[in-house]
């Protein structure tokens, strides 16, 4: 247990340490400035958090743009590809048509039945007149 002689020897030895200074003079004396800094200091914490925002906020647009643009030319690729792949077979197919077209034996044939041309014979000279 505490004594009241220590307490009051707690008591007379804190009392020199503080100075004693009114309520009032404390308050005209140090709170208009203090509240001006304090004030400023918000002001520029919410101004450098705004400005945070709005830089993150641009970044995000420029972030989202790019992605956008992506977007869209890999549907233009896409396009492009499938495209190419229809141009391939099509080219494929008119490739095989023209191989068919060009054969010798149905130039052959269609000269024989359709033209009625005949297979050339041999030239024969005669000699002496007529």
């Amino acid at each position: 247990m505490v004594s009241i002689d220590s307490m009051q020897d707690d008591r007379t030895r804190r009392a020199p340490q503080s100075s004693f200074v009114p309520v009032s003079g404390r308050i005209s004396e140090s709170s208009a400035p203090r509240t001006r800094s304090v004030a400023d200091a918000q002001t520029r914490n919410r101004l450098g958090l705004i400005a945070s925002l709005l830089f993150c906020a641009a970044v995000a647009v420029f972030v989202v743009s790019g992605y956008a643009g992506l977007v869209a030319q890999n549907y233009n690729i896409q396009a492009l590809k499938v495209s190419l792949s229809h141009q391939v077979a099509r080219d494929a197919a008119l490739q095989s048509t023209v191989y068919d077209l060009s054969s010798p034996t149905r130039i052959l044939h269609m000269a024989e039945s359709v033209l009625k041309m005949q297979p050339a014979t041999p030239v024969q000279v005669r000699t002496g007149g007529p």
